[in-house]
């Protein structure tokens, strides 16, 4: 059996914040979660980014893909829409979603 550890683990829900906080702390990685999420995690070893809010359909748009982390990230209701930002941000230029 393979078993592999995260190097990155990342929090966009602040319910799964909110119920498994304790499990957060635990987990040995660098640690990414949007700010709505802080409330639950800031005893831990989190780095917070700015959560941007998509806007609804319907609105033209535009770029809703952050690319500077830094700044913030769009929440897209998805954990995997934050970490594919957080790839880029990172310097990955492909991934692969399995």
């Amino acid at each position: 059996m393979i078993r592999r550890r995260p190097t990155y683990y990342c929090i966009s829900d602040p319910h799964v914040a909110r119920h498994d906080w304790q499990d957060v702390e635990r987990i040995d990685a660098i640690k990414f979660a949007q700010e709505p999420s802080w409330p639950w995690l800031r005893r831990a070893d989190v780095l917070f980014v700015p959560e941007w809010h998509t806007p609804r359909m319907g609105i033209e748009r535009k770029e809703w893909f952050s690319t500077d982390l830094s700044r913030g990230a769009y929440g897209g209701w998805t954990v995997t829409y934050f970490m594919l930002q957080l790839a880029y941000w990172l310097g990955a230029r492909e991934v692969y979603l399995l």
